[in-house]
Formats: structure tokens, C-alpha cells, sequence
């Protein structure tokens, strides 16, 4: 089987420094109660989340129960965290930092998510379906940048003589325009083959299964090709540049091919430890299916040290067929595979640990496996989506419902690979909109900053759907969504569904699919956030009576020889407990700030320092009864010896 080959640039990369970042996303939500009865009286709760996958100089217990809560919040009041966050670091070998930023909020310090109304300020009525003029296009997924633009990719029809598929990616601004810095000719657009048939047909099938959005602006994807005249698939990994063209640093002109025998497909691709990057989905042969798993180093090239030259395809999974199709890479250099595969006894979604040479972890589950088969029956699509703080996942997924139909279905799962009955007392939960007709749930949860699930997908009616569920030990549909937890979405008459679903930039609820505007192209839906809160450096003096609500941080101490801080420390003596002339901070929009830095120690071989840090919040006089969320990011860095 010829292949088309490109010579590839060496690729070269120079580190002018090493250094360790470990950052742990904290969210901070308070919520405000409705009045009742006429009064003002209101009520909150406060979540502080560290999640540190790797650290030796940072310790998440640093940040205590009393200082994840804000207790009351009333109207017009000011309130501080009655406990404190103390985060230790240092370096053998040279300087070393601490600062502490907004994730993605673009200058706002907090804010409500989404109650599932549109965003009007994003297309129209919160709508947008990208048109490709080679044919109809199919989104598989999608990302939000940090400067607030919208990636969105999949593959389109290009016709042909075969039907050709190529590789198509889009990218959008904050409100729904073009960006016409990305793609060709200025459209915001691009469109790619590989890989070119000589054959007398021509045939050039490539799809795009999914890919991510690495930090330095690049997109790292897989799907698998079908370019030759025997037509089977062989599974890809690509990577493009940041303005949408093939990277030529990458593999073969941007792109590595991976035969096995039969039909070959990669449906999800995560980063592992080393730079390395995992792929896996199906070796689909003749026969019953198997899983297939890959390990690529940085510059795209199979790691042969992982499995044989590269990959393991394996029948062992299933009685008769399995296909992975999420990766959830763990700290210890482990990972669990979401997917789903016959267990002898129907098909099922299921997790499974796998050790970082690729075989089985049998500790985990039943023998290595978690099956899930909501009340019992059958279903499909089971995707891992995001872990849960005590080391589990959430697995989403369909299910028969014995009306002829199929229900979205979502189950908890321990770290351990058990099914967690604090939720729900079984760990599953399920929800259905049109009695017998077909609702299903993809890999599309998110977790809001007051404990909210967030399930999209399609519907018996050809709609995409947004459903909430809650987070508490008895689950259910949130009804501060969409009034009952569930909203369909109607494109434009057309068949619409969603496959991926994400928080936007300030709470936003982001739906990526593909809808019909009548032409079938990739949607966006984008529901607005209930509301924000700026930081203090935004005109709000903490504890004055005014109408702006406010959200920041106060540096209570520091230690350690020489430190030096680029944050106000309160020198008052008042432990940052005072609401009214203690130094308040706003928290930086961006790491690359001068106020990110908490403390900075210039001592070379300083091996302790801490920083104690606060966190408070003013209510305006009519603060809307919502749970505000501030996303930031802790981050250490460290230089290694």
C-alpha cells in the first residue's frame, strides 16, 4: 500500500531555562439568596477546588474548609473568608514564585453561570452554524481560547467521485464572526487532505474524530484516512499551527499514519506524561472489533517503546467488539478509557485503567473494568467527561428506555472503579424528553461552579439539548435550568445535535454540534452567563456602601529570607479580617501580570517560603440571587536544580 510521503523538517527547540509550573484551578462560587417575603435577607455557600495533578512544592490542603466559605452574604455587606489559604514553595537552586490569576474571565473577578437563556451577543439569538462551501460539514468538537475566540472542527463532504471527506476546522470570534486570521484566504476556515489517491478514482476520505487546543496556540488532533484504492481505514494524528495550516514540524508534513490490519480509528487523543501524546479508538476488523491504543512522542512520531512499534490492538476487551473513545490521563502516569464493548452479556459503557505501558490496571473495577448498563439495558456512546474532586469520573452515555426509544443516561464512578452511591444511592441517573423517540447523551458534561452537570446532545425531535443535573448525594434535574433542567435547541428546522459541551468565558454554556441553516454545517449555541461581578480594581472600595459588587483577594503574610512581593501585604496587623481598610487586591487577568505576583523570592537557594492569602466579597445593594463563580489559577514556579 503506497503512501504518500514529505520530507519533514528537523525540528529544534532551545529552552533558555527550565521550570516547574504547577497550577491547580481553584473555583470560588457564592451564592446569593432570593429575598423573601420583601426582606433582603440572603444566604451562601463557598466551594474552594484545588486540583494539583503533580507537586512537590505546592499542597492543595493549604487552602482549608474555612477558607473555601463566605458563611451569609447579605445585600450591600462585605464579607471575608473566615479561614486562609497558606501555600508553601521554594527552589534548591534559584528564584522562585507564587502567583495567583483569573483563569478566563476577562477582567471580571466572578460571575453566575448560565441558566440556559441565549446569548444574544453571540450571532444571532445565540446561534451560529458555520457553512463550508465544499459540502456539508459535521462538528466533533470544539475549545474555547484564551483571548475568547471559539475553535470548532470535524470534517466536511467534498464530494467527488467517492464521496470524499476532508479534515475542516473553523474558528470564530466572541461573538460569532469569522476570524479572519485563521484558515485560507481569509475565511476562518480550513479545509485538509493529507494524504492524495493516485488511483484512478481518486478517492481522498480523511475525518476528523477529535482534537484539542495545546497551550502554545497549536491544534493536535486524530480521525483516520481512507485516501487508497483498497478504501480501509488507517487512523491518524495531525497537528496544525495556530493561524489553521499543517504544522511541518509534525510528523509528515503535519500529519503520522497508523496501519493495523482491516479498519483503523483513533476517536480521542489526550497529552500524557514525557510530552508524549495517547491515541486510541478501534482496530475494526472483519471480525468482531478490538481496541486500539497508540503512544506518539512530541514531534509525532510513534514511541516504540509503548506496545509493539508504537500501539497495542487487542481483541481481550470484549466478547465481541470494543472502541475507546475518552482518555482521562491520571498523575501517576496511568490513564482510564472511557468506551463502549460487549461483555459477553450486551453492550455496555465502561471505564477501564490502563498502566502506562498500555496493559490493563486489574486493581481498578472488575478486573480492570467498570461496565455500566443503566436500568439493566442496553446503550452507547459511554464517554468519560471529567473526574470528579475524589479521584472518580463522570461517564456519560444512552440507554434503552423500554418504550422503543433511548434516555441520556449519566453515572458516577469511584476512583477505585466502583459505582458511587452517595449520588443517587446507585451512582446512575438518567432523564428522557419525548417518551419513546431517541434522546442521546454524548461526551458532553461540564461542571459548573455550583455542582451542576451539564449533558448535551440530540433528541427524538432533531434537536440539540442542553441537560442539567445536579451534584448533591440525591440527584436530579437542576430546575434553575431552563425551569425543569432541560432545553432543546432548534438550529433552523433542521436536524440538530450536539457532541461536545463546555463553559465559555464568564459562565457561559457553549454547545458544539452540527445543524442544518438549511445547509448541514458545524453549530455553535451559546447560552449567556446569569450575571457578573467585578474585581476590585474596577472601582469597588471593599466594606463602602455603594452599588457595585466586588471580588478579591488580600495578602495576609509572607515568609522566608529575603522574600520580596509584588501584592500590598497588610501591614495593619488586621489578618486581611477587617472589612474596611485592609488591602484588597484585584487578581490579575493574566499570569503575565505584575499584580499575579503574591510573593517572589530573589535569594538564590531558598528553600521555604509561604504566602497566606484571603479571599472576600461585597454584595451590591441589588445583587441578583444567583451562584457566582471565580475560576482562578494558582501557580508556582520553581526551577529545577
Amino acid at each position: 500500500m503506497a503512501r504518500r510521503t514529505t520530507p519533514s523538517p528537523a525540528r529544534t527547540r532551545t529552552l533558555s531555562r527550565v521550570r516547574r509550573v504547577l497550577a491547580c484551578g481553584a473555583v470560588i462560587a457564592a451564592a446569593v439568596a432570593a429575598s423573601v417575603g420583601g426582606s433582603q435577607a440572603a444566604s451562601s455557600s463557598v466551594t474552594v477546588t484545588l486540583d494539583v495533578l503533580s507537586s512537590t512544592t505546592m499542597d492543595p490542603a493549604g487552602c482549608p474548609a474555612s477558607a473555601r466559605g463566605f458563611g451569609t452574604v447579605l445585600p450591600d455587606s462585605s464579607v471575608v473568608a473566615s479561614g486562609a489559604c497558606t501555600i508553601s514553595f521554594g527552589s534548591s537552586n534559584n528564584s522562585s514564585m507564587l502567583k495567583l490569576y483569573q483563569q478566563d474571565q476577562f477582567g471580571d473577578a466572578m460571575f453566575a453561570r448560565s441558566d440556559g437563556s441565549p446569548d444574544n451577543t453571540f450571532s444571532a439569538n445565540s446561534k451560529h452554524v458555520v457553512i463550508f462551501p465544499e459540502g456539508a460539514a459535521d462538528a466533533k468538537w470544539g475549545a474555547l481560547q484564551p483571548d475568547g475566540k471559539y475553535l470548532i472542527g470535524g470534517h466536511v463532504n467534498t464530494g467527488g467521485a467517492g464521496g470524499d471527506n476532508a479534515i475542516a476546522l473553523a474558528r470564530v470570534d466572541a461573538n460569532g464572526t469569522p476570524d479572519p486570521g485563521f484558515g485560507d484566504a481569509a475565511s476562518g476556515r480550513k479545509v485538509q487532505n493529507f494524504y492524495v489517491d493516485a488511483g484512478a478514482d481518486n478517492y481522498e476520505d480523511e475525518t476528523g474524530a477529535y482534537a484539542y487546543l495545546e497551550p502554545g496556540g497549536k491544534i493536535l488532533g486524530v480521525g483516520w484516512t481512507s485516501w487508497n484504492d483498497a478504501r480501509l481505514d488507517d487512523a491518524i494524528i495531525y497537528r496544525f499551527l495556530a493561524n489553521g495550516q499543517p504544522d511541518p514540524s509534525f510528523g509528515t508534513g503535519g500529519v503520522t499514519l497508523m496501519d493495523s490490519a482491516g479498519w483503523d480509528q483513533f476517536w480521542m487523543v489526550a497529552p500524557v506524561e514525557g510530552g508524549k501524546y495517547l491515541a486510541a479508538g478501534c482496530s475494526c476488523q472483519f471480525g468482531p472489533s478490538q481496541i486500539l491504543l497508540a503512544r506518539f512522542n512530541a514531534d509525532g512520531t510513534p514511541d516504540v517503546s509503548f506496545g509493539t512499534s508504537g500501539k497495542i490492538d487487542t481483541a481481550t476487551w470484549a466478547s465481541n467488539g470494543a472502541m475507546i473513545q475518552s482518555i482521562l490521563p491520571l498523575p501517576s502516569g496511568r490513564f482510564i478509557v472511557g468506551g463502549t464493548r460487549d461483555n459477553g452479556a450486551g453492550s455496555a459503557a465502561f471505564t477501564a485503567r490502563i498502566n502506562s505501558d498500555g496493559s490493563v490496571d486489574t486493581t481498578y473495577g472488575v478486573l480492570g473494568f467498570r461496565d455500566v448498563q443503566w436500568l439493566g439495558n442496553s446503550q452507547g456512546n459511554g464517554r468519560i467527561s471529567l473526574a470528579t474532586p475524589d479521584g472518580g469520573v463522570w461517564l456519560s452515555g444512552h440507554l434503552a428506555n423500554g418504550g422503543a426509544g433511548t434516555d441520556i443516561g449519566i453515572a458516577k464512578i469511584t476512583a477505585s472503579g466502583g459505582l458511587d452511591t452517595s449520588w443517587n444511592s446507585t451512582g446512575l441517573a438518567t432523564a428522557g424528553y419525548t417518551g419513546a423517540s431517541n434522546d442521546y447523551g454524548y461526551a458532553t458534561l461540564a461542571l459548573g461552579g455550583d455542582d451542576v452537570l451539564v449533558v448535551g446532545g440530540s433528541t427524538g425531535t432533531n434537536d440539540m439539548h442542553a441537560t442539567a443535573f445536579t451534584n448533591g448525594g440525591t440527584a436530579g434535574l437542576d430546575t434553575g435550568f431552563s425551569v425543569d433542567g432541560k432545553l432543546l435547541i432548534d438550529q433552523n428546522g433542521g436536524g440538530d445535535f450536539a457532541v461536545q459541551a463546555f463553559w465559555g468565558r464568564e459562565g457561559e454554556i457553549v454547545l458544539i454540534g452540527t445543524g442544518t441553516d438549511p445547509t448541514q454545517g458545524m453549530a455553535f449555541h451559546v447560552m449567556a452567563n446569569g450575571g457578573t461581578v467585578p474585581d476590585y480594581g474596577g472601582g469597588a472600595v471593599f466594606g463602602s456602601a455603594n452599588t457595585q459588587a466586588a471580588f478579591g483577594a488580600c495578602l495576609e503574610a509572607r515568609s522566608g529570607a529575603g522574600v520580596a512581593g509584588g501584592w500590598t501585604l497588610d501591614g495593619g496587623g488586621g489578618g486581611c479580617t477587617a472589612v474596611v481598610g485592609d488591602p484588597w487586591n484585584p487578581i490579575a487577568d493574566t499570569s503575565a501580570s505584575p499584580t499575579a505576583k503574591v510573593l517572589g523570592s530573589p535569594t538564590v537557594g531558598l528553600t521555604t517560603a509561604s504566602a497566606t492569602i484571603r479571599f472576600g466579597i461585597k454584595t451590591a445593594l441589588a445583587q441578583s440571587p444567583k451562584d457566582y463563580s471565580a475560576p482562578l489559577v494558582l501557580e508556582v514556579i520553581a526551577p529545577d536544580a
